[in-house]
């Protein structure tokens, strides 16, 4: 979702309030709207960009790393707070925890090491210790727009601080007196993040209101090298660093709904 597609349907928006709304509109039991909202948003996380690739094993791309996850659980916990009528702040910490896909990351072996049987996914086992966790940290401008008493749509353009939570990834040989295996780590990866969120806004008592939203989050996270071990098929055990920092895209599409507390 562009900024320009944000600001047009911001628009749009105001278009139809401005329209249709009378001198009442936006208030809340014939008092001013609350100024102050928080909010709880669980939902689904579909993973995009890099992050969703799965190809390009980390010792085979020395610059960018690729996510090998699957759609996840996706969270939200909102603050907002009104300046004026329609404008104000948010501040927004979430989170989306996407499964890690062993069965492709072993997939993956077989196209870039043809030659070696036990890199075909019959002969090893792909095991992680756990998601990637994506975090979200952000800040920004938030645009609220009533259309009568007890509904409302609402905007969020922010940006800030994101980072990933990748899990170590063990590739262990299934053949016979084979002792191979890799071992990959990455270090904790951040960078700079933006995102947009359009959502309504239902008010089932004046202090109470149900949401649900579509939200965007894009931007680079860039790791810190790669630390790795080798065993060979021997057992004989070596490993080194990876001083190279490795950049991936990242995009997380999600839909969330959940309840506001409004003061």
């Amino acid at each position: 979702m562009s900024i320009k597609n944000i600001l047009l349907l911001l628009a749009f928006l105001f278009t139809i309030h401005f329209v249709q709304a009378g001198n009442h509109y936006g208030r809340q039991s014939g008092g001013d709207a609350k100024k102050f909202s928080f909010s709880f948003n669980p939902g689904y996380g579909i993973p995009l960009m890099d992050f969703a690739k799965k190809s390009y094993l980390p010792l085979t791309d020395s610059l960018h790393a690729y996510g090998f996850v699957n759609p996840g659980f996706h969270f939200e916990v909102c603050a907002t707070y009104l300046f004026t009528k329609y404008v104000g702040v948010a501040a927004d910490f979430g989170g989306t925890i996407c499964p890690f896909d062993d069965n492709a990351f072993a997939a993956s072996y077989t196209s870039v090491y043809p030659a070696y049987p036990m890199y075909v996914p019959t002969n090893s086992s792909v095991s992680a210790n756990g998601s990637n966790f994506l975090a979200q940290y952000l800040g920004g401008v938030y645009f609220y727009i009533p259309m009568n008493d007890k509904f409302c749509f609402e905007i969020r353009v922010m940006a800030g601080l994101i980072s990933s939570t990748y899990p170590d990834i063990t590739v262990t040989s299934n053949v016979p007196n084979d002792y191979s295996s890799y071992f990959f780590k990455y270090a904790v990866g951040e960078g700079f993040g933006y995102a947009a969120t359009v959502g309504g806004k239902y008010m089932i008592d004046p202090n109470v209101g149900i949401v649900a939203n579509i939200h965007y989050t894009g931007g680079t996270i860039t790791y810190a090298g790669l630390d790795y071990n080798n065993t060979t098929p021997s057992g004989f055990l070596y490993g080194g660093f990876s001083f190279s920092d490795r950049t991936m895209s990242v995009g997380i599409l999600s839909f969330t709904a959940g309840f506001a507390l409004c003061f």
